[in-house]
């Protein structure tokens, strides 16, 4: 099966294997959102966490479904993701409207269509407890990241993020040529 992420490519001195970026049109209930510029693979977990980061859901039961469009219909439909509300859940107009962008977004800016400066932060609740970690533990950290990364591994193109335990397991790593979008992914997953 083929890593639909990456693309082998014959260069004049070689081949070499690049990463691949297009664009992830999400709707909601039938209305589009957003349009993500994304490495595609972990598509329902990159909207899943869009949907969350956003604002869009506020919590994982918001969400009864989530599938790539399967209407043949659909020009690129293996590039459009349709999230299904669960029952008495509303895409609110306020909610559906700081989600949405004036522009489409790109991979490498997480910030691209925001209309102002009060859509761009975010308010979250103070973590339960702190952490705190040595420079050594970090360093492992970054280290397991690094080995659950094939995709970056063959292209020294991507960026990867994960989320572990207390105990520095690794619970999900994911990847994306966007920093935010792999952010995204591990939220979604």
């Amino acid at each position: 099966m083929s890593d639909p992420g990456v693309r082998r490519v014959r260069l004049a001195d070689g081949d070499d294997t690049l990463v691949v970026e297009e664009p992830l049109e999400i709707r909601v209930d039938g209305r589009p959102l957003a349009v993500l510029m994304r490495t595609p693979g972990e598509d329902l977990d990159l909207a899943a966490g869009f949907l969350a980061t956003e604002g869009v859901v506020e919590d994982p039961r918001d969400l009864a479904g989530l599938s790539h469009c399967l209407d043949p219909s659909v020009p690129d439909r293996e590039n459009v993701v349709l999230a299904h509300l669960a029952a008495g859940v509303e895409a609110g107009a306020e909610r559906f409207e700081r989600a949405q962008r004036t522009l489409h977004a790109l991979s490498g800016c997480g910030l691209c269509g925001k209309a102002s400066i009060e859509r761009v932060f975010q308010h979250a609740p103070p973590l339960p407890q702190r952490l705190d970690l040595d420079a050594a533990r970090i360093g492992a950290l970054a280290a397991s990241l690094r080995a659950s990364q094939p995709r970056f591994a063959q292209t020294g193109g991507l960026h990867g993020a994960a989320l572990f335990s207390a105990a520095g397991d690794l619970i999900v790593a994911r990847e994306d040529i966007g920093r935010h979008n792999a952010v995204d992914k591990v939220i979604g997953a």
